[in-house]
């Protein structure tokens, strides 16, 4: 019988913990598709599927953890310091993930010659990144901006980016040090 109750506190305690880890889940996935990965991002650059994966972990693993330690028997004291530790691995780990869906997160939308490229936050060199004139830079707070690129200065300035691009290098998508505001260059 005693078994049963703490089953049953244990469940009604996880149903709790469930409904406010859906409740973060949501909130974190208006951050993610609203800001860092709008329609048609999250299809082209994969992070619907990224942030799938990081909030099923999140939101199945806190509950259950509850399900396992929640003991009403427990004193008071035990019992807050165990959820609070479950709840504080919880958010380290959604801290944790949605660092990675915002580092993996498309920056730019580039409209090469004939075509648009979308670039991820990966595919870029930082400190090429830090020589954009401030409208151009990407922040926490901005999602993917469309550019544009620059023709090259000269023919030893194409032959070299042509060269590196075909050797494995970056071409001009992802090369900052071409990019133009889109609407004075499109």
């Amino acid at each position: 019988m005693a078994f049963q109750q703490r089953i049953k506190a244990a469940s009604r305690a996880a149903a709790i913990h469930l409904g406010g880890s859906v409740v973060v889940a949501v909130l974190a996935a208006a951050l993610v598709f609203g800001l860092w990965f709008p329609y048609p991002y999250r299809e082209l650059a994969g992070g619907r599927e990224l942030f799938l994966l990081i909030i099923a972990v999140d939101v199945i693993c806190g509950p259950l953890l509850t399900m396992v330690l929640y003991n009403p028997a427990k004193p008071r004291a035990e019992l807050w310091r165990d959820l609070g530790l479950v709840v504080l691995i919880q958010l380290a780990a959604l801290g944790y993930g949605l660092h990675v869906v915002w580092q993996a997160r498309p920056v730019y939308l580039v409209q090469e010659v004939d075509r648009f490229k979308v670039v991820s936050m990966p595919d870029l060199d930082p400190v090429e990144l830090a020589k954009l004139p401030a409208p151009l830079r990407s922040g926490w707070l901005k999602g993917p901006m469309t550019v544009a690129i620059r023709t090259p200065k000269d023919n030893d300035e194409r032959q070299r980016v042509m060269f590196e691009s075909v050797q494995g290098g970056r071409d001009y998508a992802e090369r900052p040090e071409f990019y133009l505001p889109y609407e004075g260059a499109a």
